[in-house]
């Protein structure tokens, strides 16, 4: 994580090395993604991005930890009322993707992303995404083996 000089709110940062072809391919599918995505309900947001010879980085709202790292690591546990109001938020980011025509095509818990008091939760790391156009409605979906 880093602060924002402007805001001075924390941010996540995410970098990329350009120095390897799959690294610079993921940013710029990361960065379209978000872009598509931009002010959708339940989808991490991104706040800026850079690129330089070397590297590349996207700067995105600042969550406490993601769903595995809460659930597993930490040991925290819900109850089902809860658990079907995170899963509605899930579903909810999953139905603005879609219509957005956005297919994240590795939706796990540590790429959902969560806040502990008010259990508020965000769909990140569009990386491996699928990103419909016009051009490739048609196609065949490509999926995480």
């Amino acid at each position: 994580y880093d602060q924002d000089l402007f805001t001075g709110d924390l941010v996540a940062v995410k970098v990329f090395q350009n120095d390897k072809k799959v690294a610079n391919t993921a940013f710029h599918k990361e960065l379209e993604a978000l872009r598509q995505l931009r002010g959708k309900k339940n989808i991490c947001q991104a706040v800026g991005a850079s690129a330089s010879p070397n590297y590349s980085a996207i700067a995105m709202e600042m969550y406490d930890c993601d769903l595995f790292k809460y659930v597993f690591e930490e040991g925290r546990t819900f109850g089902e009322a809860q658990v079907r109001q995170l899963f509605k938020k899930i579903c909810s980011g999953v139905d603005q993707m879609h219509k957005a025509g956005v297919a994240h095509l590795d939706l796990k818990p540590e790429n959902i992303l969560i806040n502990y008091e008010s259990e508020d939760i965000a769909i990140c790391d569009f990386g491996l995404s699928y990103i419909s156009t016009d051009n490739n409605r048609n196609s065949k979906l490509r999926i995480t083996p």
